[in-house]
């Protein structure tokens, strides 16, 4: 006679169940605090882009000094308010003209050439900004290249879309954009703190002009020489193999290969729809014989088949 055994429960499984639920809980939550937290786009950065993430730093930085400029032309220059405001359109229409260049000339040269000739071009354009308390001419001329070399955001945009997964595009350019932003706010205050300390110098040619004045736009100067620095080295370390970008108006050869990409994928799609309806149908020897025969004819008709007979 067999005696049946009692039923047992085993309450680990259901401890097991519990630590699996607090294991995914806790993923959940790290999952949702990296991207909440404000630095978690930086986790897209490479060493190639974090080198170009100081880049932004440094050439921000040293834009931010054209933020005193209004006040420095109105004192130095003894120009109206008027004036003042003029000169800017003027300058910011070659900004804007330039900016409508950067695709040819993108096009023509590559986004890496575009965006060194930007970078130098800002760096001349700061040292001579340092010798605008001198005479209104240098003040002139060193914005003017400045400007100018605001095609240099399309390039490094070109430079960088390249670099990473197609849905990681927002979050980098998002963290340039930061990086941007935080240079930006640190280096306004600190210009306008220079400039309010060593004012703008009163009438040009004066004895005053010579003291500190050209302090802020110096200041300019040396980041913007650290950011040209940078990007030599950039250059030196990354070669330009290695920037996997399509140029614009060069992605000829990229649109066929994405093309002939989607064929396949779509091609793909299609013979495993079919394999799917045959398993999912009920036994039909009938329908089943008549692809395979349709099949074997496809195969009989190819120019390959044919040239083996």
């Amino acid at each position: 006679m067999t005696v049946p055994l009692p039923h047992l429960t085993i309450p680990e499984s259901n401890i097991d169940d519990r630590d699996q639920e607090v294991i995914d809980e806790e993923e959940n939550n790290h999952l949702l605090s990296s991207r909440i937290s404000p630095f978690g786009v930086f986790n897209v950065f490479t060493p190639y882009l974090t080198v170009l993430g100081l880049l932004v730093f440094f050439v921000i930085f040293g834009v931010a000094v054209l933020t005193i400029s209004p006040a420095f032309v109105i004192g130095a220059y003894r120009w109206t308010q008027t004036l003042a405001v003029l000169v800017a359109i003027a300058i910011g229409t070659f900004g804007f003209l330039a900016t409508v260049c950067a695709p040819r000339l993108i096009g023509a040269f590559g986004a890496r050439k575009v965006l060194r000739g930007a970078v130098i071009t800002a760096n001349i354009g700061s040292v001579v900004l340092v010798l605008s308390p001198l005479h209104e001419a240098f003040f002139i001329l060193g914005a003017l290249l400045c400007v100018i070399a605001i095609i240099g955001f399309p390039a490094f945009n070109a430079l960088v879309s390249g670099k990473v997964e197609k849905d990681q595009v927002g979050k980098m350019l998002g963290a340039f954009s930061s990086i941007g932003i935080a240079a930006y706010a640190i280096g306004s205050p600190v210009y306008s703190a220079i400039f309010s300390a060593v004012g703008s110098g009163g009438d040009c040619g004066s004895d005053t002009v010579l003291s500190l004045v050209w302090l802020p736009w110096g200041l300019a100067a040396v980041s913007m020489s650290i950011a040209s620095f940078i990007l030599y080295r950039f250059t030196q370390t990354f070669p330009e193999s290695e920037d996997d970008v399509q140029e614009i108006g060069a992605s000829a050869t990229g649109n066929k290969l994405n093309n002939n990409e989607k064929k396949s994928i779509n091609n793909s799609l299609a013979e495993a729809k079919m394999s799917n309806d045959l398993l999912k149908r009920p036994a039909n020897l009938e329908d089943v014989e008549m692809r395979v025969l349709h099949g074997e004819a496809r195969k009989n008709t190819s120019p390959v088949m044919k040239a083996e007979k």
